[in-house]
């Protein structure tokens, strides 16, 4: 495992870029203005992202929009390159990554941070401001955060030139604005040396611009004037670890919701929505989910189980031509999808020596598509087949 510090990287995705084998950068879709990470050439499909421990996952695409979290109340970036753990739940085929939240370690602590964001030449493109205060004692804990990134823009490199029909001009990108603000709560109940019981609170809201295509005016295609003004999701979560004897169990109890909207335009004024093809376009997700993992050492090994269900829910519907005359204003039914997943794992570790350990693991996961639902104008509100699939997993690593 490799772990990076936060250190003066005001978003995860400028933290993630410090690592090896890491990088964060601009999704392909490049009009999207939103961020991609890969671990060693593997993607957020491939590399599930968990803040705490508990997964943030959108089940439409999960297209994680990696620029929207701060780091400042984030102690250190956990990073599984190529093996992670059968016991960590489904999904991680190329590694894992876990934002750890920061604890207080005195009677009281607090800390405060006021900045600039700037552009690659230095120019001023907004702000970012950070703020923290916490209380530890004997049994029990307690902290709140807040931390923001305003950005104006972001700048297009020096040998940019525009061509005669572009609606972007030298310098600062048009429409790359984005601004974020994020809230931390914390409390946890600690009555000995080993156990700890804690109740997180965590919630981003967010929005952004979408970015044009510099060559062609008209754009092409015709739908390209984005923005979002949501991107906001939210985390409620109960974390647990006990030492029972010569074992532990640990618990997670969590329930995510995600709210996103996404208008389209008409035109560079992104004031009207009336041309055929320009929408607005709510999402809304939650996803509930429990998991447990226990072990216990005995001779030269380390034995491990674990068990992970989560129910992921998603609906969405277009408000289409908002603003063009009532005959041409039309409001889809909201479109329903949900589905189940649960994994369960055992993984052995074998201490051959004090520097070398042989870890074995074996996993089943199932998923259940429990609900699929679509619409068109010609079919209406209709529903895909439903159905699913399962996988048993081994493997092993030599440390």
């Amino acid at each position: 495992m490799h772990t990076t510090s936060f250190s003066l990287a005001p978003t995860y995705l400028d933290a993630i870029n410090l690592a090896p084998g890491v990088n964060g950068q601009f999704d392909s879709n490049g009009r999207r203005n939103e961020s991609d990470i890969f671990v060693r050439g593997f993607g957020r499909w491939q590399v599930p992202l968990l803040v705490d421990g508990v997964r943030i996952y959108l089940p439409a695409d999960n297209r994680l929009d990696f620029s929207r979290f701060l780091t400042g109340d984030v102690a250190e970036i956990q990073i599984q390159k190529g093996y992670a753990s059968v016991l960590a739940g489904p999904g991680a085929m190329g590694g894992l990554i876990n934002l750890v939240s920061i604890k207080p370690t005195q009677a009281f602590e607090g800390e405060a941070t006021e900045g600039f964001v700037l552009t690659d030449s230095e120019a001023v493109s907004g702000s970012q401001g950070y703020a923290r205060i916490g209380s530890r004692h004997d049994s029990y804990y307690v902290q709140g955060s807040v931390s923001y990134v305003d950005r104006n823009s972001w700048n297009l490199p020096g040998g940019y030139i525009p061509t005669a029909t572009s609606l972007q001009p030298v310098g600062r990108r048009t429409n790359s604005d984005s601004s974020d603000l994020r809230f931390n709560l914390k409390a946890g109940f600690t009555p000995n040396d080993t156990d700890e019981y804690t109740v997180n609170f965590t919630r981003n809201q967010g929005s952004k611009g979408g970015l044009l295509n510099v060559y062609n005016n008209p754009q092409s295609p015709a739908n390209y004037f984005w923005r979002w003004p949501q991107w906001d999701s939210q985390s409620v979560s109960i974390l647990t670890y006990a030492q029972i004897g010569e074992a532990y169990l640990k618990t997670k109890l969590f329930y995510n919701t995600f709210a996103n909207v996404l208008k389209a335009y008409d035109d560079i004024t992104y004031t009207t929505q009336s041309t055929n093809g320009r929408f607005t376009s709510p999402y809304s997700d939650d996803a509930f989910g429990v998991s447990a993992e226990s072990g216990i050492d005995f001779e030269n090994h380390a034995l491990k189980g674990a068990f992970h269900f989560r129910t992921d829910g998603h609906d969405e519907y277009n408000d289409n031509r908002p603003t063009a005359a009532p005959n041409l204003h039309t409001i889809e039914p909201v479109q329903h999808q949900e589905q189940d997943a649960w994994s369960v794992a055992l993984e052995d570790t074998y201490h051959v020596t004090s520097a070398i350990n042989v870890v074995a693991g074996i996993s089943f996961d199932d998923y259940t598509i429990t609900a699929s639902q679509d619409y068109n104008a010609t079919l209406g509100l209709y529903s895909y087949p439903k159905g699913g699939a399962n996988a048993f997993n081994a493997q092993g690593a030599f440390i």
